[in-house]
Parts: C-alpha cells; structure tokens; sequence
C-alpha cells in the first residue's frame, strides 16, 4: 500500500523529532527503539491523519515534547508540512507512544509524484526541517533540527 509507505516517512521524522530535538544531555539518554504507522487516515485528497507508534526508552526524567511542526523536502522543495501533537514521555522506562500527526502536502505537489517516489523507495535528497519545544517542570527550551536526512533506513 504506497500510501503506508508515504507515511512510514512521517514516521521517521518523528523519530527525528525525538531523537535530535532533546538537549545533547538527553539525547545520550533518550533512544528510539522502533517505529511504524498504526493507521492512515485521508482527510482530503492532499491530507491526512496519520497514527505513529515510536517506541522509546527513557533513561532520564520524565519530559514532554511539544508544538512539533514542521516541513519535508525533496532537494530544497518543500513537498508536505506536518503538525504532531504532544508526547508526554515517562521517566525511566521503556514504552511505547501513540503520537498523531496531521500531513498536507504543499500547493503544487502531486500525490501520484509523491505515491510514485515512495513505491519505488527513492528516499535519497528527503530531508526535513523540524521545530518543537521540550518542557520539563514549566521549563520549556525550543529547538530546531534543519535539513535533517530522512530515509527508511534511521
């Protein structure tokens, strides 16, 4: 199914998100342990929402990532946006998280270009540009990933 396929690439930008949005301290201590699309819902013919499973294992304290949004990039064009909702992770543990997120394509990008460049696995030149916030206690710290690499492979 080459819409599953589409999404599974949102899914490694969530995994993105998690995995380079953390303080340094964190990211030493936070690791993705798997990844998948739970289910695709189409909203439109340019949308839909998407449920990600990512399983992570927390070594340190419990903290949130939050107002995650963001663009993917085929070789600098943008092609979708994204807006993920929150994700509150538990300390300490190992678990894994349903996190929604809602996909668009951008205006004068074709669906069949997007279905056919995911069938045939062309993930070389995706990348992404990604922003969320990660809050602890009321302390909240913004970060930016761009043109982080995307393929099926991270």
């Amino acid at each position: 199914m080459n819409i599953r396929k589409l999404f599974l690439l949102i899914a490694c930008l969530a995994v993105t998100i998690l995995s380079s949005s953390c303080a340094s301290s964190f990211r030493k201590k936070v690791h993705i342990q798997s990844y998948g699309v739970k289910y695709v819902v189409p909203t439109s013919a340019r949308s839909a929402d998407v449920m990600l499973q990512v399983g992570v294992e927390n070594e340190t304290v419990g903290f949130s990532v939050t107002d995650i949004h963001g663009v993917i990039k085929m070789d600098q064009d943008s092609i979708a946006t994204f807006t993920a909702q929150d994700v509150a992770l538990k300390g300490k543990s190992t678990e894994v998280y349903d996190v929604p997120v809602q996909a668009e394509l951008c205006e004068g990008v074709s669906i069949i270009r997007i279905l056919l460049m995911v069938g045939a696995g062309e993930t070389e030149g995706l990348s992404a540009d990604v922003d969320a916030r990660v809050a602890k206690a009321g302390i909240s710290k913004r970060f930016s990933v761009r043109d982080k690499k995307i393929n099926k492979k991270q």
